[in-house]
């Protein structure tokens, strides 16, 4: 059988049998089957195309994923003035960091950093699995990147309970937990919002300044930001990022302008995932974010300054170079 690539995500196998009738002629038979499966190959620099593995190395100051049709490239400490690098087979270019955590609350519009990315080496766990362990100052979690023939995942594990939102002055009933991530670059997605829950109370909707929990797939060309869901420790989704509708809490995208910035926002809504919670520690000492870290909610969008990474306490200093994702 004989199989032949047609794109990333077909390949036609053929198959030819030949059999001798009871007349003494021969007689050959044909078979093709195209086998579709997401990323299963890629070209390679000469335009051969080449298996996909799903691998992510070493490489000299970080680490890369090049053989499928997805490229990336990780820092070995990751940061705030780090980046990851991804590349898409149709010629999207993406750099971005994770910039911690924070509280949202839908009645007020209020919100605060809890957590703010820490300076963090990076470590392989498996052959697809690049771990930033306890990567925040303020929580226990950890920053995983998992490298598919479907693409990149990013996860946010907790290790802790984080402080509630009522630490912060906000109502947990109607407070969302986010993951915060700064694209520095990438082509402008098409956004297909759909609602995962919808306020049906008029009392409450009247009340809540964001009533409905929405998500928001983002399509860059061949790429997209699909769905997501979170997990109870040791609860995974399927190696391609699917799952079932029921599995874990569902989490919502908000793809955002702050200041000029280009921000992620992923979102669950406090209530569903306090459940999930319930297995982990709690926090056992007070939060350790820098002082330059808001801890008092806000109507304004809080965020980290990244070039507070560039300055001192005596002055500035020159840009941090070791730690950077080798390029292409």
């Amino acid at each position: 059988m004989a199989a032949i690539a047609r794109n990333a995500h077909e390949r036609l196998m053929v198959s030819a049998l030949t059999q001798r009738l009871p007349d003494g002629r021969l007689v050959t038979t044909t078979n093709q089957v195209i086998r579709l499966a997401t990323g299963q190959q890629y070209q390679d620099a000469e335009g051969q195309w080449r298996d996909t593995r799903a691998e992510i190395l070493p490489l000299g100051e970080g680490f890369v994923a090049a053989q499928g049709p997805t490229r990336a490239a990780w820092p070995a400490t990751l940061a705030l003035d780090t980046e990851v690098v991804i590349e898409t087979a149709d010629g999207a270019r993406f750099r971005a960091g994770v910039l911690g955590l924070s509280y949202y609350d839908t009645a007020s519009s209020r919100n605060v950093m809890i957590a703010e990315v820490r300076e963090t080496p990076g470590a392989l766990a498996g052959p697809n699995r690049l771990v930033y362990a306890e990567a925040f100052d303020g929580v226990r979690a950890d920053v995983v990147y998992e490298y598919r023939p479907a693409g990149v995942a990013q996860e946010v594990i907790l290790r802790e309970r984080p402080p509630g939102p009522e630490v912060f002055g906000l109502d947990p009933a109607t407070t969302r937990l986010e993951a915060v991530t700064e694209f520095l670059e990438a082509p402008t997605p098409r956004r297909e919002a759909r609602p995962l829950r919808r306020e049906g109370n008029a009392a409450w909707r009247a009340a809540l300044a964001d009533p409905d929990l929405v998500d928001e797939r983002l399509v860059f060309g061949e790429w997209a930001l699909e769905a997501g869901r979170a997990f109870a420790d040791g609860a995974r989704a399927a190696e391609d990022g699917t799952s079932s509708p029921e599995a874990g809490v569902p989490v919502a995208k908000r793809w955002e302008r702050v200041d000029g910035r280009t921000i992620l926002f992923e979102q669950v809504e406090w209530p569903a995932v306090v459940p999930l919670l319930e297995a982990l520690p709690r926090q056992a000492s007070a939060l350790t974010v820098p002082e330059t870290l808001p801890r008092r909610a806000a109507v304004e969008r809080q965020l980290p300054a990244r070039e507070r990474w560039y300055a001192s306490a005596a002055g500035a200093r020159p840009a941090r170079t070791e730690g950077r994702p080798p390029g292409f």
